[in-house]
């Protein structure tokens, strides 16, 4: 359980982190 709240937990922070950097270097 502990392993499965720690991989959501990643992806949740990793997803709004790494989504405007693709937009930025799909403009640049």
């Amino acid at each position: 359980m502990n392993h499965l709240f720690l991989s959501a937990f990643l992806v949740g922070a990793t997803w709004p982190i790494s989504f405007p950097v693709a937009l930025l270097f799909s403009l640049f």
